[in-house]
């Protein structure tokens, strides 16, 4: 979610300008905190934080822990400089744009980077959907940002295009489920998680609360009780 709000934050500074200073604001805010969160998240999974500056030590394209580190830690960095320097209007402010635009691409990659790790485990069902499952978790995040943003106290416009970004995301969400299914179809043993059990079940309700997310956003137009 970090990830995709600062793509969106990116595109609407790059776009709009001053005209959505209130939502790149936001996307920077929300970026920050799922950087700071997932930063958090990550050392205590590796145990002690050292651990974490260990990785940063090399830097391993083949690695999909040492990348992600990596993008993690050089996201944190430029949306905190983007949050605090961006709204200027002098030279510094120019630096905070420039973080702004190199947060975006990161963004993209952050936002992924969890599938491809995930990917690489002996787990059948995650290695063999490598195609399709970070289309999934890039939409799915694109989704989140887009329904956390529209809650958020923005001006018409802005909400405006937060709506239509989740949107998007909400449906490619929905399209690309469907082509993990199709991918893991290639092997009944492993697809069978994503139709049995408790996998299954959760499976099948992630899919109808997005449908159900994507419904109410289009006909959130509509009025405020919705």
């Amino acid at each position: 979610t970090a990830g995709a709000a600062s793509v969106l934050g990116a595109a609407a500074d790059l776009a709009g300008g001053r005209r959505f200073a209130p939502l790149v604001r936001w996307c920077h805010l929300l970026g920050v905190a799922g950087d700071a969160l997932s930063g958090a998240l990550l050392v205590h999974d590796l145990g002690r934080p050292e651990r974490f500056l260990n990785m940063l030590r090399t830097f391993r394209v083949r690695s999909p822990m040492s990348m992600g580190s990596w993008i993690l830690a050089a996201s944190g960095a430029l949306n905190t400089v983007a949050m605090l320097l961006a709204h200027r209007r002098d030279g510094v402010g120019v630096l905070g744009r420039l973080a702004s635009a190199g947060a975006g691409p990161l963004g993209a990659a952050l936002s992924g980077y969890t599938a491809v790790l995930l990917n690489n485990t002996a787990n059948p069902i995650w290695k063999h959907t490598h195609r399709t499952l970070p289309i999934l978790f890039m939409s799915s995040s694109v989704a989140s940002a887009g329904a956390i943003l529209e809650q958020l106290p923005l001006d018409e416009r802005s909400r405006r295009v937060a709506r239509v970004y989740g949107i998007a995301g909400a449906a490619a969400s929905l399209v690309s489920s469907v082509a993990v299914e199709r991918e893991a179809a290639r092997s009944a043993p492993v697809a069978r998680p994503l139709q049995e059990g408790a996998s299954g079940a959760l499976w099948t309700a992630s899919r109808v609360c997005t449908a159900a997310g994507l419904t109410l956003s289009v006909l959130s137009q509509r009025g405020t009780w919705v």
